[in-house]
């Protein structure tokens, strides 16, 4: 044994491996409970209440007693008891991959096909059934594809309370509980946002009818959004609603593959705002000293994308800027992708004169230099957890 100190309940050598002399039994490590308004005392002491409550409710939690010891080991001639099963979930039942991939290509040959005759014979019933069936294979395409679930904001509270566009600043202090500042910040606010988060469902003071509390897990099981490519026929685009879209995030990297037909049709909210992205570029100075120079002052590109979230019963379609294609519709100008995305969001409008029309929201980028997306995400989920309830 090489005789180096170690923990007094250590059986074997840290360092060497070899069996320690006499060791003890390990202590017993006592579990501090913190009350479960944690959040509310720390906020109340930061607001100038001071720290009496929170010190007290401290003490009052103590420690939690110590677990109880393990039983003693059964006897050598006791029977061991039979190990009970542990229970087998049984696997959701899937279709194969070639079923959907095959149904997905019938679909796109048959509304290739009513396309067809429909510039020939005028037959738009046919392209109507056409893209009724294509939307149908890519629901169950989209729900076969294990596709990544949308990335939210790293923030560890699970609930949020969302509060209603506008609002007057003394009743959202009131039945929250905040300082008059942040509901002067809260009330300005001209589409759903956050006013509080915490452990727990009940948040505020006072409860409206029309706050919502909703937590992190309801707004990811919102599906991911499908990126919109364009129209297939800009002639007959508003009286079929046909739509190429893709399950590419086409507002991070370009689509590599085609898409795939389906109708957007119901659209009972529209998202639209504006997401600030930055692409950081490698250093090719050849001092390594210069390159984490570089690296760390974070050079690269800043970009403002706008982007609108078309809200439907089946999910949620989005429109990039500049990745949308737009020719053939009415306002199109080709010589500014923003003035005819512009006109794309007011043909949407006019199609669509029930669904209601958020106003625009510029998400930037935080200090920490990482990407707005996240803020986005969560942003268009909350609106339609709100408006859709």
């Amino acid at each position: 044994m090489c005789r180096r100190p170690n923990a007094v309940f250590r059986t074997t050598c840290l360092y060497c491996g070899a069996t320690m002399p006499n060791p003890v039994a390990r202590p017993a490590e006592a579990e501090r409970r913190t009350p479960e308004n944690l959040d509310q005392l720390v906020r109340d002491a930061m607001r100038g209440g001071g720290v009496a409550k929170l010190r007290a409710a401290l003490e009052q939690a103590g420690e939690a007693p110590a677990p109880p010891a393990p039983p003693a080991p059964p006897a050598a001639n006791a029977a061991t008891p039979a190990t009970p099963a542990t229970p087998t979930i049984a696997a959701k039942p899937r279709l194969a991959t070639d079923d959907w991939r095959d149904r997905l290509t019938r679909a796109t040959q048959q509304v290739v096909g009513a396309m067809t005759s429909a510039h020939q014979v005028g037959d738009s019933e046919a392209l109507r059934a056409a893209l009724v069936e294509a939307e149908a294979a890519l629901s169950v395409a989209y729900g076969l594809v294990d596709e990544p679930r949308a990335t939210l904001p790293a923030i560890r509270l699970p609930w949020l309370l969302v509060l209603p566009p506008f609002g007057e600043a003394e009743t959202i202090a009131e039945e929250l509980g905040v300082d008059i500042a942040t509901a002067r910040m809260l009330a300005g606010g001209r589409w759903p946002r956050v006013g509080l988060r915490g452990e727990h469902p009940d948040l505020g003071r006072v409860r409206s009818p029309e706050h919502l509390s909703v937590s992190r897990q309801q707004l990811l099981a919102i599906p991911a959004a499908l990126g919109v490519l364009g129209p297939i026929d800009a002639a007959s685009v508003w009286d079929t609603d046909a739509w190429l879209v893709t399950e590419e995030r086409i507002w991070l990297t370009d689509p590599q593959g085609g898409g795939l037909p389906a109708r957007i049709d119901d659209v009972r909210l529209v998202v639209p705002g504006e997401v600030d992205t930055r692409t950081t570029r490698a250093a090719q100075e050849e001092s390594r000293w210069l390159r984490k120079r570089i690296v760390a002052a974070g050079a690269g590109t800043d970009r403002r994308v706008r982007v609108a979230d078309l809200h439907t019963s089946m999910g949620i379609f989005r429109l990039v800027e500049g990745v949308t294609r737009t020719q053939g519709l009415s306002g199109h100008d080709p010589t500014s992708a923003r003035r005819a995305f512009t006109a794309l969001l007011n043909a949407i409008e006019r199609r669509f004169p029930t669904a209601e029309m958020m106003a625009d929201r510029v998400v930037t980028i935080g200090a920490d230099g990482k990407s707005a997306w996240p803020q986005w995400e969560e942003h268009t989920r909350i609106c339609r957890a709100f408006s859709l309830r």
